[in-house]
């Protein structure tokens, strides 16, 4: 049994009525017929526009993913990217270069002390005998240093270098080409592996890192 909508107080009725039971209507066989006609009719009409609204919701929903997917797929490009950088790993002897700066660890070893002074380590002084080289087109202050250890761990050179000659530190620079040979010294204990990290310089991105043999002394 349909449903019509009564003409008069445009409440739903059964289409077997022949007076509406809310208002009275009297209905007619051809009252029925018309009004069923009127209904299809406006069904018809509201049809095309529903699809209209659905295809323009489907359109932008498709536009929203796409963005969104391509957004992430640019992330994650660009994160392996920067992985694949900064995940460079060298052997002592290889010349690294990362940005503007070229390097190449020549030697490592452990001591107690830096020279006949009574300056001592608080762990152990891990000495890295190394060549740093500039080449950019104007001079630059060579990055600092780090070391990694097996775990992540991150330790700065030792403010106690300055007690012997031939340091380099981070607050030396140099003209474009020029290199400056000489030694970083850590303190920290013997009983880790160590990578040094080296930058490509306060304006660039990206690391590498020198697995380091270190003698037993040095």
């Amino acid at each position: 049994m349909a449903l019509i909508i009564c003409p008069e107080c445009k409440r739903e009725i059964s289409e077997t009525a022949h007076s509406c039971p809310n208002c009275g209507y009297q209905l007619t066989p051809e009252i029925i017929t018309e009004i069923k006609e009127e209904s299809s009719s406006l069904k018809e009409k509201k049809r095309p526009f529903c699809q209209k609204w659905l295809l323009i919701c489907f359109c932008f929903g498709a536009i929203i993913f796409f963005v969104v997917t391509h957004e992430a797929s640019e992330t994650s490009r660009d994160s392996s990217s920067s992985k694949v950088k900064e995940n460079r790993i060298f052997k002592q002897g290889e010349v690294v270069r990362v940005g503007y700066t070229s390097y190449v660890v020549t030697a490592t070893g452990w001591s107690t002390r830096l020279n006949s002074f009574a300056e001592k380590p608080d762990a152990m002084f891990l000495m890295v005998q190394m060549s740093v080289c500039n080449k950019d087109t104007k001079a630059r202050t060579i990055p600092p240093f780090y070391l990694i250890d097996q775990l992540g761990r991150e330790y700065e050179a030792s403010s106690k270098g300055w007690a012997m000659k031939g340091t380099i530190t981070s607050i030396d620079s140099l003209n474009p080409n020029v290199i400056k040979s000489g030694g970083v010294i850590f303190d920290v204990p013997k009983n880790n592996t160590y990578k040094l990290k080296v930058s490509g310089g306060y304006w660039s991105n990206e690391n590498a890192f020198i697995e380091l043999s270190p003698r037993e002394k040095y």
